[in-house]
């Protein structure tokens, strides 16, 4: 079988085709990158905010890696779309464009001097003396 294989492989025919595989298995396979990055377009799109994939990517990679220090161990892409990361980094981030529209709409803002305040109380950029220590925070 391996003999009548290898006798009829030879022909122009059986050449012809398999180039023509060849070229197109190539041509598939590296269109993309000669292209440049093909999709433009918004993952989601909350009234005038859109969000880039570029910016759900950062944000999926921020939540692997914050999952990854909690549980010890490295998480790749497989297990964070397993888990559900995409969607919910996605959910977030589509949440977080809505309050931030919503409070717009509202005319609710903070202002600096109550970030500054609150920054200085929080325990966490604290020094033992009790008071705000620049290099914590």
């Amino acid at each position: 079988m391996l003999e009548a294989i290898r006798k009829h492989s030879t022909g122009i025919v059986v050449k012809g085709l398999l180039g023509l595989l060849i070229l197109s298995f190539g041509a598939w396979g590296i269109g993309d990158m000669l292209r440049g990055n093909i999709s433009e377009e918004p993952v989601a799109k909350i009234g005038k905010v859109e969000i880039t994939p570029e910016s759900l990517t950062e944000g999926i990679k921020r939540e692997m890696n914050r999952l990854s220090r909690i549980l010890g161990t490295r998480i790749d892409r497989d297990q964070a779309r397993a888990l559900g990361i995409v969607k919910s980094t996605l959910n977030t981030m589509v949440n977080q464009t809505l309050y931030g529209l919503g409070a717009e709409d509202l005319g609710v803002t903070v202002s600096d001097a109550a970030v500054r305040r609150e920054i200085k109380q929080t325990k966490a950029f604290q020094n033992k003396a009790g008071l705000f220590d620049r290099f914590r925070f």
